[in-house]
C-alpha cells in the first residue's frame, strides 16, 4: 500500500501529478556555485558541499527566525528544502520531516500546500488523526482538484471511524476518469475495509447443562413447621447469541443495534425453561479511540414457557483507553420492569458497572471490573442492592488457550420478609476454561469449562449447597 501511496507526495511547484511519483523542477545542485560544479569534484564531495550549504542556511534562520537573512535564504535555499521535504514525505521518515518542516516554514514564501501535507503527515503518524483530516481539508478548500489529497484523507478518515465521510471521498475519486488503476484498486481495498468493520458482528456459544440444584433449594427442607422444597434437576442446552450492527453517519456520529438470546432448554424438567429477549438501537459519538452510547432496549422474559417480565429502559456505555496497554469501559443503565403475575415484583432498576483490560502483550490479558445494581420492587422485602467485583485472565499460544475468572457479589435487601429476616447474601465464584486454537470446524471452538459457585446467607432460603459444573461449550464469532 505504501508504494502505491508513494506517487501521491507534492512537486516543488503546487502540481500534483496522479499518475507520477515526486518531480523536483530543480535538483539540489542547483544550490551549488558554478565553481563548485568542477568535474574534479567526486558525487560525495558534492553531496558534502550541498550537506555545508544545508547547515549554514539552517543555522540563519535559526539565529533570525523573525527576518531570515535574505544572503542564505534565497529561491535556490527554497528549492534545496523543499526538495529534501518532498523525498522525506516521499520515504515517510517522519524523524527528517520533524527537522526540516520548522525550517522550511520560515523561508521565503514557502509552498503552503506542502506545508500542510507534512503538518498532515505527522498529525496521523502521531494518531492525532482528526488534525491530519483538518488539515487535508485545508488544502482541498482552495484546491478540490486535487485527488491524491483526498487519497491520503481516506486513511486517517477510517482510523478515525469516519466511514460515512470515507465513502463520500471514494464517490468523489472513482467518478474521477483521470485516476489511474492502481490507485483504484487501491480505493477499493479501502472501500471494502469500510464495508467489512459496518458488517453485523455476532457471536454464538451453545452448551450442555447439567444442574443438581436448578431452583435453589436450601440445604435443609424444613424450617420450623414450614416444609421446604426440594432440590430438582435438570438437563438440557444453553444457548447465547449476540449480534451488533454499526452504521457510520455523518462525521464521528454511528448508529447502533444490538440483539441478545440467551435461553436454557432443559428437556426433562420443562417448568424451568428458560429465555430473555433483549433489543437495542441508539447513537453513538466515536472516534480512533474513544466511544460513547446512548442505547434505549426492550427486555422480554419467558419462564417455563411463560411470559415472566418484561422492560424498558435506556443504557449509557463507553470506552477509552487509560493507557497505550489498559483500556477502561464503564455502562450506566435504567430500567423499568413489569411482570405478567407477580405484580408486587414491579419497579424500577438503576445499575452500573466499570471494567479495565490490560493487555499484557499480544497474546494475554488481564481484567478487573466492578458491578452495582438496585433494584426497588413494590414489596421492600424484594429490593435489594448488590456490589460486585470480578477479575480475569486469559492467554493463548498456539497449541491451547486458558481463560480464568474471580468474582464476589454482596447483596443486601432492604427490609424484613414475612419470616422476620432481613436477608443478606455472599457469593463466591471461580471459573475456568481450556481449549486449543488447533481444534475447530468451521469456525466452531469446543471449550471444557469448570466452574464453582459457593454463597454464605443469613437466610435459610439461601443457605443452598455449594455448585460444582464441568461442562462443554462450543463456541463461534462472526
Amino acid at each position: 500500500m505504501q508504494n502505491r501511496m508513494s506517487c501521491f507526495v507534492y512537486p516543488i511547484q503546487r502540481l500534483l501529478f496522479m499518475m507520477a511519483c515526486l518531480c523536483c523542477v530543480n535538483a539540489s545542485w542547483a544550490y551549488l556555485n558554478d565553481k563548485d560544479l568542477g568535474s574534479n569534484l567526486t558525487k560525495e564531495q558534492l553531496q558534502e558541499k550541498i550537506r555545508q550549504h544545508q547547515e549554514q542556511e539552517q543555522q540563519a534562520i535559526l539565529e533570525n527566525s523573525d527576518t531570515p537573512n535574505q544572503n542564505f535564504v534565497g529561491l535556490s535555499n527554497n528549492e534545496l528544502l523543499m526538495y529534501q521535504l518532498n523525498t522525506a514525505l516521499n520515504n515517510q521518515n517522519s524523524e527528517e520531516i520533524r527537522r526540516l518542516l520548522p525550517i522550511y516554514e520560515k523561508t521565503t514564501n514557502p509552498d503552503k500546500i506542502l506545508i500542510y501535507f507534512a503538518k498532515a503527515f505527522l498529525a496521523r503518524q502521531d494518531h492525532h488523526f482528526k488534525l491530519a483530516v483538518n488539515y487535508y481539508q485545508i488544502i482541498l478548500q482552495e484546491n478540490p482538484e486535487l485527488i491524491p489529497v483526498r487519497v491520503y484523507m481516506l486513511l486517517p478518515l477510517i482510523q478515525d471511524k469516519r466511514y460515512h465521510d470515507a465513502k463520500k471521498q471514494i464517490t468523489y475519486i472513482k467518478n474521477n476518469k483521470n485516476v489511474p488503476n492502481d490507485i483504484l484498486e487501491l480505493i477499493q481495498d479501502y472501500e471494502q475495509s469500510i464495508n467489512k468493520r459496518q458488517n453485523i458482528k455476532a457471536n454464538f456459544s451453545m452448551r450442555y447443562l447439567a444442574d443438581n440444584n436448578i431452583n435453589n433449594a436450601p440445604k435443609n427442607n424444613r424450617w420450623g413447621n414450614w416444609q421446604l422444597p426440594t432440590a430438582d434437576k435438570a438437563q438440557g442446552i444453553g444457548v447465547d447469541v449476540y449480534a451488533l450492527k454499526n452504521h457510520s453517519l455523518s462525521g464521528h456520529l454511528a448508529s447502533k443495534t444490538s440483539f441478545s438470546v440467551y435461553s436454557k432448554t432443559y428437556h426433562n424438567n420443562q417448568k424451568y425453561n428458560d429465555l430473555i429477549l433483549r433489543a437495542s438501537s441508539g447513537l453513538a459519538v466515536r472516534d480512533a479511540t474513544k466511544e460513547i452510547a446512548l442505547m434505549p432496549f426492550f427486555e422480554k422474559r419467558i419462564y417455563g414457557n411463560h411470559n415472566y417480565w418484561k422492560s424498558m429502559g435506556v443504557r449509557l456505555q463507553g470506552s477509552a483507553p487509560f493507557s497505550e496497554k489498559m483500556d477502561g469501559f464503564f455502562a450506566l443503565q435504567y430500567a423499568k420492569k413489569q411482570h405478567n403475575q407477580r405484580k408486587f415484583l414491579d419497579g424500577n432498576i438503576w445499575s452500573a458497572s466499570m471494567t479495565g483490560v490490560y493487555n499484557i502483550n499480544a497474546s494475554c490479558y488481564a481484567n478487573i471490573g466492578s458491578d452495582y445494581v438496585d433494584e426497588n420492587t413494590q414489596d421492600l422485602s424484594e429490593s435489594y442492592q448488590k456490589w460486585s467485583l470480578r477479575t480475569g485472565f486469559g492467554c493463548q499460544n498456539q497449541t491451547i488457550g486458558t481463560e480464568m475468572g474471580l468474582n464476589f457479589t454482596k447483596k443486601l435487601y432492604d427490609s424484613d420478609d414475612l419470616f422476620g429476616i432481613r436477608r443478606k447474601d455472599k457469593d463466591y465464584g471461580v471459573w475456568l476454561s481450556v481449549y486449543s486454537p488447533k481444534i475447530h470446524w468451521q469456525g466452531f471452538t469446543p471449550k471444557v469449562i469448570t466452574s464453582y459457585q459457593h454463597t454464605d446467607s443469613n437466610h435459610f432460603l439461601g443457605q443452598v449447597n455449594d455448585k460444582k459444573e464441568i461442562f462443554l461449550e462450543i463456541e463461534k464469532r462472526f
